[in-house]
């Protein structure tokens, strides 16, 4: 095809700027020839729009950073929004098309069969009415162009954090030991409601996490949703200033300061941590009380001011938080909690995605450990050595040769050279006839 422009007047010497969109647009093979014309012209409208606002393209497909997770005994605390200024950033994009609306939070499949694909389990959203969110649709048969419905949303106000018990893609309760994946997105809406794009959602951030209890020897000295009241040092203000705790386990146990100040004629504060002397938010001007306060170091501090005695310029909070203990005598009482589960495996593991994905999971152990793994006759069948953090170790029931061991029972045992502790377990194995997909 050629398209001609004009006419337009040229003085000698002058220039013109002319300005075009190429487009090209398609389906899949279901798609008919209407259903590309028709998501040809989707396209058409999205050019016209960029054109109408000076090319001022929207950042909606930058990936959020990624989340952090407490694992706790068999809960995760999801949060997400710690990393300040790329988060305000993102929920504060000038474009005059879309604006930020809020979170979805999924769980994704893990299984072989249904991997990747997503529930949602969680939405938070901007408390403004604007609920029922619909997109512009192509029919891939007839061609036709609707409105579909894309999103739920609640009016429930922005939150960066979630608390999950439960395992929503079996709806059960999560498990010690399991490993699940969740993922976060930022959705926008059109400020249009005539432009048809009236829904995006950017790329999932997501996360692999493993509810547990406290590692061998540690004690978390606060527990999730506890509150720590701030003191107030400075200043006549009654505004109630509190942090809530996210993940005890990140706690430092370190002493903040709050300092109240005034910016372009409104109140803000900056929180510091004294202890090392770092800045970690400026500027905020947030006084609401609530939920939507940016995530640091395991917890999320709330400011709600007070009409009545306002804050004002010199107003000073400071607070404690706990902390994380550690304790080799409580490691060594810790080592009676070392187990292996399932026992007895039965030809399968409900943690397991596929059928080349068979093991069985020791837990709780300390730091570094070393397993021997004997038969009955007393042969050592597998050595495995343990030397990182976490408390939990799989054993793909393969022997130091990589031969799938047999049925029958085997006898397990765990030396712990830096507590000078061993322990011995018991282990029953029914194995599977395995046909493998390729010979």
């Amino acid at each position: 095809m050629m398209l001609c422009s004009g006419p337009f007047n040229m003085a000698p010497g002058d220039t013109q700027e002319v300005i075009f969109a190429q487009i090209a647009a398609g389906g899949d093979n279901d798609y008919s020839r209407l259903a590309s014309i028709s998501l040809l012209k989707k396209s058409v409208s999205a050019a016209r729009k960029l054109y109408d606002v000076d090319f001022i393209l929207p950042a909606v497909l930058k990936k959020m950073p990624d989340p952090l997770a407490a694992e706790l005994d068999r809960e995760i605390v999801l949060a997400w929004g710690n990393e300040f200024e790329k988060t305000y950033e993102q929920e504060n994009i000038e474009s005059t098309i879309y604006s930020f609306q809020g979170y979805n939070i999924y769980q994704l499949s893990k299984d072989e069969f249904t991997f990747g694909e997503r529930k949602l389990i969680a939405v938070f959203d901007l408390k403004d009415g604007r609920i029922l969110h619909t997109d512009e649709v192509v029919d891939p048969v007839s061609g036709l162009a609707h409105k579909e419905m894309k999103q739920f949303g609640n009016d429930s106000g922005i939150q960066r954090f979630i608390s999950i018990k439960k395992d929503f893609l079996n709806e059960i309760p999560l498990n010690n030991g399991s490993e699940y994946d969740f993922g976060v997105s930022r959705f926008m809406v059109a400020d249009d409601i005539n432009y048809p794009y009236g829904y995006v959602e950017s790329p999932l951030a997501t996360i692999t996490v493993k509810p547990q209890t406290t590692k061998p020897g540690v004690r978390n000295e606060s527990k999730f949703g506890e509150i720590v009241n701030a003191r107030h040092q400075a200043g006549n203000s009654l505004a109630e200033v509190t942090a809530l705790i996210l993940d005890p386990g990140s706690l430092t146990g370190d002493e903040y300061e709050i300092i109240f100040k005034s910016l372009n004629g409104k109140m803000s504060f900056d929180l510091k941590n004294i202890t090392t002397d770092k800045i970690l938010l400026s500027n905020q001007f947030n006084l609401s009380g609530g939920n939507d306060f940016f995530v640091t170091e395991g917890f999320i501090l709330r400011v709600k001011d007070n009409f009545l005695k306002p804050l004002l310029e010199g107003d000073i909070y400071r607070l404690t938080m706990p902390g994380v203990l550690y304790d080799e005598k409580l490691a060594a009482d810790d080592i009676e909690k070392i187990n292996v589960f399932p026992n007895p495996y039965y030809g399968g593991n409900r943690n397991e995605y596929n059928k080349y994905d068979r093991h069985v999971t020791f837990s709780h152990l300390p730091s570094r450990a070393v397993i021997r793994i004997f038969n009955l006759a007393g042969q050592m069948v597998r050595k495995l050595e343990k030397d990182n953090p976490d408390q939990f170790l799989r054993w793909n029931m393969l022997s130091e040769a990589y031969f799938q061991v047999p049925s029958g029972i085997y006898i397990v045992h765990i030396d712990m050279p830096e507590l000078g502790k061993y322990k011995i377990l018991k282990l029953a194995i029914f194995t599977e006839n395995f046909t493998p997909d390729m010979f």
